[in-house]
């Protein structure tokens, strides 16, 4: 069976090529860098996202191989020595004919079978790739903020605190209530001027005091 060296880390990419593999007996390796552990395959597949031309250049002289493949879509021109390409999106059986076509040749019977098996594959993976695809587009918007999320989230860190505490006279003694009520209408009773003055975080802080003496009742 034909062996493969897959230089990529695209995970739609990986998780096609694995499982026509699997299915298939292709024996595959993968790396996502260009340092395989053999020397030797039949077909060598590049994903376009991996294709480092200098870097090609001196891997190839260290390898043996019959066929070198590019995977890419319709925005990438296939390098010159390159002998296929597999475009981007692709079906398993888009890469099981291919290989078909390079490495061995089947019988109609044989044919059909295959193109049964890789139909029944696709429909069990339909939504194991569309998970995939969701992965790959978190990955790509993971924790991003813009300035509007910014701005949202630091109003919210500075939002004032409630001046309403639902202090009720059965629940809160009467020497507390007084103590409370004070410091509340010191609050309420300050000129508009002293207010405009006030740093928010005063207040807050103030608050922020009654809760800690209080957090019983508030």
């Amino acid at each position: 069976m034909p062996s493969i060296l897959l230089i990529n880390n695209n995970k739609i990419v990986s998780r096609l090529l694995q499982l026509s593999s699997q299915k298939h007996n292709y024996t595959l390796e993968e790396i996502n860098n260009y340092t395989p552990s053999g020397d030797s395959y039949n077909v060598v597949f590049i994903d376009s996202e991996n294709y480092d031309a200098e870097v090609w250049e001196t891997l190839k002289g260290t390898l043996s191989y019959d066929r070198v493949g590019f995977i890419g879509d319709k925005t990438h021109t296939k390098p010159e020595e390159f002998d296929f390409v597999l475009e981007k999106p692709f079906l398993p059986t888009d890469f099981v004919n291919l290989m078909n076509e390079n490495f061995k040749v089947m019988t109609p019977e044989e044919e059909a079978q295959m193109n049964d098996e890789l139909e029944e594959m696709e429909d069990e993976q339909e939504l194991d790739l569309d998970s995939l695809k969701e992965m790959e587009e978190l990955d790509e918007s993971e924790i991003s903020l813009d300035d509007e999320d910014l701005e949202s989230l630091s109003e919210d860190i500075v939002a004032p605190i409630p001046l309403t505490t639902g202090i009720t006279d059965s629940i809160v003694p009467s020497e507390e209530q007084e103590e409370i009520a004070d410091i509340m209408d010191e609050i309420e009773n300050m000129e508009d001027e002293v207010l405009e003055e006030m740093d928010l975080m005063h207040l807050q802080i103030l608050l922020l005091l009654l809760l800690l003496n209080y957090p019983q009742h508030l």
